[in-house]
């Protein structure tokens, strides 16, 4: 689950903010961040997640495979044009 939000949504961004969101949803960031980084899946540089391109696009692979035709089941949404399908087609 958080691999797969860095991965989808959360490159350069705030690693503060995501453990907020992950924490709130009564999940254990610390330690899936601590066994990411461990794993070299991921790095925290200036409060900002970082991950290689191709480990990021292996977990958006991951998430495409979840509805390869409808993006509106897919569990997570990183580009405008899938989104606004989602949300047109399922309205």
């Amino acid at each position: 689950l958080i691999f797969l939000d860095i991965a989808c949504l959360l490159v350069n961004k705030s690693s503060e903010d995501a453990i907020h969101m992950w924490e709130d949803h009564r999940l254990s960031p610390h330690v899936a961040i601590r066994s990411l980084q461990n794993k070299s899946l991921i790095k925290i540089n200036r409060g900002m997640f970082e991950m290689h391109d191709q480990i990021r696009d292996m977990g958006r692979e991951i998430v495409l495979r979840e509805s390869l035709l409808h993006s509106g089941l897919r569990s997570r949404l990183w580009c405008v044009g899938d989104a606004v399908d989602a949300l047109t087609r399922f309205q």
